[in-house]
């Protein structure tokens, strides 16, 4: 398990980017060396021909979607529109050391249409929100025992994570999470006033940007997420935007 792993999850409008856009944006340098891929009616394998596959990735339209992997926990994939999601999903997994370099093309090409977005420690983002032991056990570690739950059929197989205050849930067109890093769009200002998000005192930092977007840093370093002082901050951002209420309201 590679515990230097950031997690970026980015939610769009519908068709913001076609396949050449993602193709001009991240795949002309890419920065980890593809091992496997799964690329929604191209095709899938173990060994990644670059010029043919990302060919056929250029050649998608608005229903652009595709997986990237290496052996070491990077990733790169958009996420295909579906009839029920009205948004396009890009999920980054990157070292930590190439981060600032990654975020840097982010913000020059994907920042301004963002519903929402959010960076965080991978495997802590993935265990906030695992809800069965065997997504614990795809990753060879054991499930909590004091948080297990009986599943449908009466077996302690269903993990609960109801009071886990990293955990993240697709709601109408967006990623809700409270965690390291989070920026908010226009889109995201129909449900919580921008001034309010802006008056959360228990931020690290709260930045304006360009373009009406705000991030919001709850705490320093994304590698610190399990200290009790960080995830009580993580609590609170939850409790001022009355998180649970707004994802009643948008389901």
């Amino acid at each position: 398990m590679n515990k230097d792993i950031i997690e970026v999850v980015i939610s769009l409008p519908v068709n913001t980017f076609t396949g050449k856009d993602i193709y001009n944006i991240f795949l002309t340098n890419l920065w980890f060396k593809p091992k496997k891929f799964y690329g929604y009616g191209i095709t899938n394998g173990d060994k990644v021909f670059n010029t043919k596959f990302f060919e056929k990735v250029k050649q998608q339209k608005g229903e652009v979607g595709f997986s990237i992997w290496d052996n070491n926990d990077q990733r790169f994939s958009v996420v295909r529109h579906v009839p029920a999601h009205n948004f396009q999903r890009i999920h980054i997994h990157c070292d930590v050391t190439r981060y600032s370099e990654i975020f840097m093309e982010l913000e020059k090409y994907v920042l301004d249409n963002i519903i929402t977005m959010y960076a965080a420690q991978y495997y802590d983002a993935y265990l906030q929100r695992a809800k069965n032991a065997t997504a614990y056990r795809v990753k060879k570690l054991e499930p909590p025992k004091n948080k297990l739950i009986k599943n449908h059929i009466g077996m302690l197989e269903d993990v609960d994570v109801s009071n886990n205050p990293g955990r993240a849930i697709m709601v109408s067109n967006m990623w809700l999470t409270s965690n390291w890093r989070m920026w908010f769009g226009k889109e995201f200002y129909n449900h919580v006033d921008k001034e309010h998000l802006k008056k959360f005192t228990k931020a690290n930092q709260i930045k304006e940007l360009q373009n009406d977007i705000l991030m919001i840093e709850l705490y320093e370093g994304p590698m610190q997420a399990d200290l009790p002082e960080n995830r009580a901050i993580q609590q609170a951002f939850r409790d001022h935007i009355d998180m649970e209420e707004l994802i009643k309201k948008l389901k």
